[in-house]
């Protein structure tokens, strides 16, 4: 196959293709002949500043003939990578981009490897120059099989903890409460009803949440808000949800980090091969022989020590701790010195780990960003670190940063300690950032507060035995008062008539259901016993899904006349003006243009509540001409603002 047709193939596809600033240069390599040819096209991007790039992207083209008169068959791969793509299929800029960027990190993390600056010398004889290719080569193979096991498994880890996570989502706020009653009676190991101090302490110590001594006492002085020393379940409620649903995000968020920090490691470890093992190795010579002062083709302790103080992850350095404990295992032959087929193996792993944090801390968004800045003017010694007491003081001050006491305590829990017993800011920042995300959901905000609402009206396995006696005294007292006979039974028109008169709302076949259900024995009658099991298994519980139905319905009407007074004292001039250009300047607009404007102006840009509007546009839709006046829209608001609203029609009376 003629060269010149083959080189013009390449250079015509790369010339179509559309790589911004990108410019190419097409290398002859190899000719196969009958089967074809090799090209390398290098690409670059020259700035006036610097014409000759010191990072350049590379291709790999292979030009194969077909038949007569058909043209020649093309295909690539990008750098050294697996993948072999056709001629047909454009190199995007992206993947150019991708391999300078991957590049630069290489470059940044090896640069301790850099000669610069020294003169030419010859080169001293390396002692297990050819052996250490071996130890290399079963470094990066044993470290690969590893760490795709660790993938494995942390992506099992991470199903699980996203079904934990789904069904949270999915969980009602019955279905919580349940699990705090259950989580409430297990706690109360003496049965009294309450948690007294040290109980709600083990059962702070049984969330695993990483809470510490003094979080724990605060935690508590929340918990007991009447300071009896006793937590009684309307107190624990809003806590035992906050606990609940952040062990289940601690859950979520690690197994996440487990799965990003061993992709990163896998990525590290694909750029590595992507250099080639004569890159490698001349790589880890070249930084063998800066240590080798003396070109005595070994390490002395001191030079190792040196090497090793030198290592830097990110912005962390080993501590003379770290430094002892390496040098007692990398010198395998206990000779004092280290051979570079002992010092390569070492080298390689810091290159792997040097590459993946740089990939772990390249990912950034304004949550980052803002903790980092936030976190970086607490850093008095500018060393890129902060004291566990220091970085809690300075998380509590985060304007942008709103979690419960629990919530923030477990962020701390996770950071990342050294052993001087600081947190490098770097290493931080991320994980942190990504559980705060989740601990703000709205939604989570929203079953808390539920929850806690529901708490008020304690469930009736929670009840402290004091109410437990008052309930028993009352379904005596009501059994009695509908025993008319006297017979220490109720016939069935004694119980339909007390389960009427208690306004439960049921109707004649759901009497007859609890009828059966209430008569064990199958005798026809209630005795006391079948009517207090009725009592306090069905009837108090009817009653307190009623009370609550009632209590959020109030609270939210209440909810609703407040954002119609809000309308009334502080938007009245700003809604005027905004319905004046709905209607252009008429007295009155037309229905559809005015429900138009009222959700953003209103809901988007003035924050009222939503459901305020949803009432005020089913007042619109009832108002009988088809355009609405300004002064008719603003008595529709007087009126929703004071008038009270309708009784429900056969309400059900409160336990």
């Amino acid at each position: 196959m003629d060269p010149k047709k083959a080189f013009e193939a390449v250079d015509g596809l790369c010339q179509s293709w559309a790589l911004g600033s990108y410019v190419h240069h097409v290398r002859h390599v190899k000719d196969r002949a009958e089967q074809g040819h090799e090209f390398l096209v290098i690409f670059s991007m020259p700035q006036p500043t610097k014409p000759v790039p010191e990072l350049v992207a590379t291709a790999t083209f292979t030009v194969k003939p077909r038949g007569e008169g058909e043209a020649p068959r093309v295909s690539y791969i990008i750098e050294k990578q697996k993948n072999r793509f056709p001629g047909e299929r454009p190199i995007r800029k992206q993947w150019l981009d991708a391999a300078i960027r991957r590049k630069a990190i290489v470059l940044e993390c090896s640069a301790m490897f850099a000669d610069k600056g020294r003169l030419p010398q010859p080169l001293a004889f390396v002692p297990g120059k050819y052996k250490a290719a071996q130890a290399i080569a079963d470094a990066a193979f044993d470290g690969a099989d590893e760490n795709q096991e660790r993938l494995m498994e942390a992506a099992n880890d991470l199903a699980d903890a996203q079904a934990a996570a789904l069904q949270q989502m999915f969980e009602s706020d019955a279905e919580l409460e349940q699990l705090l009653v259950s989580i409430f009676k297990d706690g109360d190991a003496d049965g009294n009803r309450y948690l007294d101090p040290k109980e709600f302490r083990t059962l702070l110590e049984t969330s695993q949440l990483g809470l510490d001594e003094s979080s724990v006492r605060q935690i508590l002085m929340l918990a007991d808000a009447n300071g009896d020393g006793k937590i009684e379940y309307a107190e624990f409620a809003p806590l035992g949800a906050d606990i609940i649903q952040t062990m289940r995000l601690r859950q979520l968020n690690a197994a996440e980090e487990a799965v990003r920090n061993e992709e990163a490691e896998l990525m590290a470890r694909e750029v590595i091969h992507g250099l080639g093992e004569e890159e490698i190795v001349e790589m880890l010579l070249s930084a063998f022989r800066s240590f080798d002062k003396d070109n005595s083709g070994r390490l002395e302790r001191g030079e190792i020590v040196e090497c090793l103080k030198s290592l830097q992850l990110g912005a962390t350095k080993l501590t003379p701790r770290e430094i002892k404990m390496i040098m007692s295992f990398i010198d395998e032959d206990e000779s004092g010195t280290i051979e570079y087929n002992e010092f390569a193996p070492l080298m390689f792993n810091y290159l792997v780990e040097a590459l993946k944090l740089g990939f772990l801390q390249s990912e950034s968004d304004d949550l980052v960003e803002y903790l980092s800045m936030h976190l970086a003017s607490y850093d008095a010694e500018e060393d890129g670190r902060l004291t566990t007491k220091m970085l809690k003081a300075a998380m509590i001050e985060a304007d942008l940063v709103k979690l419960t006491p629990i919530q923030l305590q477990t962020v701390l829990a996770d950071a990342p300690v050294d052993s001087e017993g600081k947190v490098m800011i770097s290493n931080f920042v991320g994980p942190a950032a990504r559980m705060i995300i989740k601990l703000s959901d709205p939604a989570l905000e929203r079953k808390r507060h539920m929850v806690t609402k529901m708490a008020k009206i304690t469930p009736l396995q929670a009840i402290t035995p004091e109410e437990q006696k008052r309930l028993t005294n009352m379904a005596r007292n009501v059994f009695q008062a509908y025993d008319a006979d006297g017979s220490g039974k109720l016939d069935r028109a004694e119980f339909q008539k007390c389960l009427f008169e208690s306004k439960l709302g049921l109707n004649e076949h759901q009497i007859q259901k609890l009828m059966f259900a209430a008569d064990e024995n199958d005798d026809g009658a209630i005795d006391y016993n079948e009517f207090a099991d009725l009592f306090f298994n069905c009837m108090l519980e009817m009653t307190r899904e009623q009370s609550i139905e009632r209590m959020l319905r109030d609270e939210s009407i209440a909810s609703i006349k407040a954002s119609f007074m809000f309308l009334l004292d502080e938007l009245m001039i700003p809604l005027h003006l905004a319905f004046d250009i709905a209607s252009g300047g008429q007295d009155s607009c037309d229905k559809d243009v005015l429900l138009g404007f009222l959700w953003p102006k209103c809901v988007e840009e003035w924050g009222v509540m939503p459901e305020a509007i949803d009432v005020l546009a089913a007042r619109i839709m009832e108002h009988p001409e088809a355009a609405v006046g300004w002064h008719a829209l603003c008595e529709m608001i007087e009126k929703l603002a004071f008038e009270e609203p309708p009784s429900e029609t056969g309400a059900p009376a409160a336990a």
